[in-house]
C-alpha cells in the first residue's frame, strides 16, 4: 500500500489530506554556531543560544575594480572621472564601494527601479545613460558584469547606485550609509538582517549578516503533526526542525486489491508479497480517540524521501537523515470505535514502496440524550437531559445545544441553549436544558456542537424525539385514615390512592410522621413504568402511641416517562390521638334536617368513669338535655347515655360531635356523624320552640307557686329566682338572642 501525489486519470481512490513538510535545517549540540543542511542566499548558518535561534548568512565577495578600458574611456568622456581607484563588491544584497581599503558607501538592493534609457555602451568600456531625466556616466565592471552608475544621495533610502547588465536588466541599489573605515556595523529595521558588520580584508568584503532571534525555541523528543519549528532530539542527535503546511493536497491510493500489476502516471507497480522493505512503521494497536499517540519511522541509508499518511486526514513528508522520527499524533474524536489505516510511502534508490499498518481508535466521548421519548412538559415546562463524557486525555469543550422542533401543522422552531462547558480528560457531566412550550405535540431533533482539543468544531445529532406539552396536573393523590380519630393504642391504616394523567417511569411514595404515631410497616414504596390513566392504591400501618396532633406527610417523587427531572406532589394529614382507653359512640334520628327543625342525638360512653364534656357545632342550638348545657357544650357523668334535643340555625354540613374528653382528656369516638342542614327554616322556629318551652315552664312555675304557702322561706327564694331567670329568658327571646335563652331555659 502506498500514496503518491494524485494523478487525475487513474481509477484509484483519491485522498484528501492536510500535508505538512518536514524539513531538517541544521545538526546542532547545544550553544553555538552551525552550518544549514541547506544554505541560500539568504541565511547559510544558524546561531543557538540557548532556547534562542538566530539565523545568520556567513559570506565574502571580491572587490572589483573598473577595466582598464573603461579607466581609459575616462579621458574620452564616456566614463566618470576618479580621482583615486573606486572599487565595488557585491555580498548578499549589500553592494559595497570601497577605495584604498577603506568602506565608502554601503547600499542594498532595492525594488525600485528608476527610470532609466541607455543611450551609448560597449562592453569593456564606459556607457552613458538618461537616469530619472539626467544624463550620467557609468563605469564597466567584469566581476559585475555591468556598468555601475553611482548616483549623488544623501540621506539613506534614497537611490544610491544603478547597475545595468550586459543583458539591459537592472539591479538598483538604496544608500544605506556613508563611511571611511575599512569596517562598519549597522542595524536594519525591515528586511531578513537586523544586524550586519562588513570588513575589508585583503581585496574582498566579508559580510556577517544576523536576522531576528527567534526566542523560546521549544525542545521536543516527539515531533507533532502540525506547523512548528524547535529542536527535535531523536537519540544523540539534537536537530533544528521546520514543519511548515503545505495545504490540503489530493494523494492516489494504490492497494493490492487494485494493483497486481499496473500503471498510474510515470510508474509501474507490481505487487511482490516476498518484498522486505528497509524502512519501519511502529503504532500502537489501538488508542483513545482524542488522545495523543506515539508512533516510530525508522529508515535504512538506501531510503530518500518518505510519506505518511495519518488518521485525520494529514500527511507529514519526511526525509531520510539517518535517524528515527518519533512522530506525535492526536487522534481525532469519534464517538464509535473505529479502525484506520496508516500508510508509508518510501523513495528508494529501487523505486516507490509502501506498507500499511491498522490502528483501532476507540471512542473518545459519549455524548446521548438522557430521556426517552416521548417527553411530556407539565404545564408546558420540562427537561432535556444530557450526559457528556470524555475518555480521551485532552480538553472538549460543548459550546452549545439546539432543539429544532416541528408543530403539527409543519411549523419550525429552533431553541439555542449556550453550554460553555469545559471537559477535562476522563470526566463525565449532565446538562440540564430547561423547555418552556405552548401546548402541543412536537417532533423535535436534538444537535450539541463539540470543539476538540484541536480547536476543530464538530456537530453531532443526538437523534429524533417527540416532545408532549399539557397543560395537565401529572397526577392526583387522595388520604385516607381508619379509624379517622383513633385513639391512644390503636392500629391506624393510611390508603394513598393516586391517578397518573400522564405515563410515569416511576414513583417512589414517602411517608413521614410527626406527632404519636409510630410507622409498624414500611413507610416508602417504589412503582415503576406506570401506564397513563392508572390507579393505584398503597396502605400504610401505624400505631398511636402517643396523646396530642398528629400528622401524616406524603410525598410521592415521580419522573414521567421519557426521563428529565424528578417531581414531586405532596399532601398532609392532621390526626388528633386520644387519651382515654374508654369507648364513645354517636347516634342520630335523622342526618338530613331544615333549618330550625328539632332533631335528637344520643351519646353512650362506656368502660370508663368521669365528668364528661361533649361539644357540638357552634352553628348547633342545643335545646334539652339530660345535663348542663354549657353554650354548646353538655356535661354529664360517666358510664352512661344522654339524650340531646337540638336545631341548626344555619344551613350546613355538620359533624357531631365536635370532641368528647372525660376529665379533661380526650377521648376519641368510635364514629362521629355528619348532619346536613338544608333550606332556608328561619328564626321563627327557634322561636316558637322557645316560647312553648317558655310558656310549659312558666305553668310548673305558677303551679309551685300556689303551694308556696306550705313550703318553708328556702324554698320560696328559689321559686322567686326562678320567676327572675323566666322573666330573663323572655326578654333575650324578645331580643332574638335565641342561643343565650336557649342556655338560660335550659339549666
Amino acid at each position: 500500500m502506498l500514496i503518491l501525489g494524485s494523478d487525475s486519470s487513474s481509477s484509484m481512490p483519491i485522498l484528501q489530506a492536510d500535508t505538512y513538510r518536514v524539513t531538517v535545517l541544521a545538526r546542532v549540540k547545544g550553544d553555538g554556531l552551525y552550518q544549514l543542511l541547506r544554505p541560500n542566499s539568504t541565511f547559510n548558518e544558524v546561531l543557538v543560544s540557548g532556547v534562542n535561534v538566530t539565523f545568520v548568512l556567513k559570506t565574502s565577495s571580491p572587490l572589483f575594480a573598473p577595466s582598464q578600458q573603461g579607466a581609459a574611456a575616462e579621458s574620452q568622456g564616456t566614463a566618470p572621472p576618479y580621482q583615486t581607484p573606486v572599487e565595488y563588491s557585491l555580498v548578499g544584497p549589500f553592494l559595497v564601494k570601497t577605495s584604498r581599503g577603506e568602506i565608502l558607501e554601503v547600499s542594498i538592493r532595492s525594488e525600485s527601479t528608476p527610470s532609466v534609457e541607455l543611450l551609448e555602451a560597449k562592453v569593456g568600456n564606459g556607457a552613458r545613460a538618461m537616469i530619472n531625466g539626467e544624463e550620467l556616466l557609468g563605469s564597466w565592471y567584469d566581476g559585475l558584469d555591468g556598468w555601475v552608475f553611482p548616483l549623488n544621495w544623501i540621506n539613506p533610502g534614497e537611490p544610491s547606485v544603478v547597475l545595468i547588465h550586459k543583458n539591459n536588466t537592472i539591479s538598483s541599489f538604496s544608500g544605506i550609509l556613508h563611511a571611511s573605515a575599512n569596517e562598519v556595523d549597522f542595524s536594519l529595521d525591515s528586511g531578513p538582517y537586523r544586524e550586519v558588520h562588513l570588513r575589508v580584508l585583503e581585496g574582498s568584503v566579508e559580510l556577517e549578516a544576523k536576522g531576528n532571534t527567534i526566542p523560546n525555541v521549544e525542545l521536543t523528543e516527539k515531533l507533532p503533526v502540525g506547523e512548528f519549528f524547535g529542536i527535535y532530539i531523536s537519540g544523540q542527535d539534537s536537530l533544528l526542525i521546520s514543519e511548515a503546511y503545505l495545504g490540503r493536497l489530493s494523494y492516489t491510493l494504490i492497494t493490492p486489491e487494485r494493483c497486481e500489476s499496473c500503471i498510474v502516471g510515470e510508474f509501474g507497480f507490481e505487487r511482490d508479497p516476498n518484498f522486505k522493505l528497509n524502512a519501519e512503521l511502529e503504532v500502537p494497536k489501538e488508542a483513545i480517540g482524542g488522545s495523543a499517540v506515539l508512533m516510530r519511522v525508522s529508515s535504512g541509508p538506501d531510503i530518500g524521501n518518505m510519506t505518511l499518511y495519518l488518521p485525520g486526514e494529514k500527511v507529514l513528508l519526511l526525509e531520510n537523515m539517518g535517524f528515527p522520527y518519533e512522530i506525535e499524533l492526536a487522534l481525532p474524536l469519534t464517538n464509535l470505535d473505529v479502525m484506520e489505516d496508516i500508510y508509508l510511502t518510501v523513495h528508494s534508490t529501487e523505486g516507490l514502496y509502501g506498507l500499511k499498518k491498522a490502528l483501532k481508535i476507540l471512542r473518545s466521548y459519549e455524548i446521548r440524550m438522557l430521556n426517552r421519548t416521548p417527553i411530556f412538559l407539565i404545564g408546558g415546562k420540562g427537561d432535556i437531559h444530557i450526559s457528556a463524557i470524555n475518555l480521551g486525555d485532552g480538553t472538549i469543550s460543548l459550546l452549545e445545544a439546539r432543539v429544532n422542533l416541528t408543530t403539527k401543522k409543519g411549523e419550525v422552531l429552533s431553541l439555542k441553549f449556550p453550554l460553555s462547558v469545559d471537559l477535562q480528560g476522563n470526566r463525565s457531566q449532565r446538562i440540564v436544558l430547561p423547555l418552556n412550550l405552548p401546548v402541543g405535540d412536537y417532533k423535535a431533533t436534538l444537535l450539541v456542537s463539540l470543539v476538540d482539543q484541536s480547536g476543530e468544531t464538530h456537530w453531532f445529532n443526538l437523534g429524533e424525539m417527540s416532545i408532549v406539552s399539557t397543560n395537565e396536573d401529572p397526577l392526583n393523590a387522595l388520604l385516607a385514615i381508619s379509624p379517622d380519630m383513633p385513639n391512644i393504642g390503636d392500629n391506624v391504616t393510611l390508603k394513598v390512592s393516586f391517578t397518573n394523567m400522564v405515563p410515569l417511569e416511576r414513583v417512589l411514595i414517602g411517608v413521614n410522621v410527626t406527632g404519636g404515631l409510630e410507622p409498624i410497616s414500611d413507610t416508602s414504596k417504589l412503582l415503576k413504568e406506570i401506564p397513563e390513566g392508572s390507579t393505584r392504591e398503597l396502605t400504610f400501618q401505624f400505631r398511636a402511641k402517643e396523646v396530642g396532633p398528629a400528622k401524616l406527610t406524603v410525598i410521592l417523587y415521580y419522573v414521567i416517562e421519557g426521563g428529565g427531572s424528578e417531581r414531586s406532589y405532596i399532601k398532609e394529614l392532621k390526626i388528633p390521638i386520644g387519651g382515654v382507653s374508654g369507648r364513645a359512640s354517636i347516634e342520630v334520628t335523622k342526618t338530613e334536617v331544615e333549618v330550625g327543625e328539632k332533631f335528637s342525638v344520643k351519646i353512650r360512653v362506656e368502660d370508663v368513669s368521669g365528668n364528661v364534656t361533649v361539644e357540638f357545632p357552634a352553628k348547633m342550638i342545643i335545646l334539652e338535655a339530660k345535663g348542663r348545657i354549657k353554650g354548646n357544650k353538655v356535661e354529664y357523668m360517666a358510664p352512661g347515655e344522654i339524650e340531646v334535643m337540638g336545631l341548626f340555625k344555619e344551613e350546613g354540613a355538620y359533624t357531631i360531635p365536635t370532641y368528647v374528653s372525660v376529665n379533661g382528656s380526650l377521648l376519641i369516638p368510635s364514629n362521629t356523624v355528619t348532619i346536613k342542614a338544608v333550606g332556608k327554616g328561619g328564626w321563627d322556629v327557634v322561636e316558637k320552640s322557645l316560647r312553648s318551652k317558655l310558656a310549659d315552664l312558666k305553668r310548673r312555675y305558677r303551679t309551685l307557686k300556689e303551694a308556696s304557702g306550705n313550703l318553708g322561706p328556702l324554698a320560696v327564694e328559689k321559686l322567686n329566682s326562678l320567676e327572675k331567670m323566666l322573666d330573663e329568658a323572655k326578654k333575650l327571646i324578645d331580643e332574638t338572642e335565641y342561643e343565650r335563652a336557649s342556655e338560660l331555659l335550659s339549666k
